[in-house]
């Protein structure tokens, strides 16, 4: 994917403008999201759907098994993935199966699979920009792969949807600090305490490194 390309996909992924990214999403080396045009089951919502139509989906391709990288239920490991993740873009538990597997296997592109890693991850913003596990998924897949900038401004581009949910600020909080951006991950955490997130990982790691204010300070 071109720096350009990747970028104009960013900047659709933050702002959901339906127009304009559905004219690139056309030309998009990831595919489209919207819809399977060949007639795949899908795509749904994982945050919506989980306990509804995507439980035949894991029954039949996203066993204990495969998310644990063991043997694929009729076929491999990448095509049950593969089939999970058109079904449903943003499917948590899958992304995080396949960064691991990816990881495993050290490889950006599993042989079988339709699209890259990236891909697979920027579908899930496009498909659902408001979600945030996905958006922290991705970023941390960028610092990954050494592209740390790109990962804090991924998480920039979804701090609006973290504004009344102090879990997702206390989690951006920790991808920020995983990216080295202590001062935004200082703000996150004294968004998530005013809100009366009560986890003390993110306060004990900025502690640890120096980086911690108090929040009236």
């Amino acid at each position: 994917m071109t720096a350009h390309l990747h970028n104009a996909l960013l900047l659709c992924a933050a702002i959901a403008a339906a127009s304009p990214c559905a004219a690139l999403a056309q030309v998009n080396a990831c595919g489209i999201v919207t819809s399977n045009p060949d007639g795949h089951y899908g795509p749904f919502d994982y945050r919506y759907e989980r306990d509804g139509k995507l439980r035949t989906v894991e029954k039949n391709h996203f066993t204990p098994q495969v998310e644990a990288l063991i043997r694929g239920v009729s076929g491999y490991i990448y095509s049950e993935l593969n089939y999970v993740l058109r079904s449903s873009p943003n499917h948590h538990r899958a992304l995080i199966a396949l960064v691991r597997y990816a990881a495993r296997l050290k490889t950006s592109k599993i042989k079988g699979m339709e699209y890259s890693v990236e891909c697979w991850l920027e579908r899930a913003l496009r498909f659902a920009p408001d979600d945030t596990v996905a958006r922290a998924l991705y970023a941390r897949y960028l610092g990954t792969v050494d592209r740390k900038p790109e990962g804090i401004a991924t998480l920039d581009a979804g701090l609006r949807y973290t504004a009344e949910n102090p879990i997702a600020s206390y989690n951006f909080g920790l991808i920020y600090l995983e990216l080295g951006d202590a001062e935004r991950a200082l703000k996150q955490a004294h968004s998530a305490i005013s809100s009366g997130h009560t986890a003390t990982h993110l306060a004990a790691e900025l502690k640890r490194t120096g980086k911690w204010r108090e929040p009236h300070q």
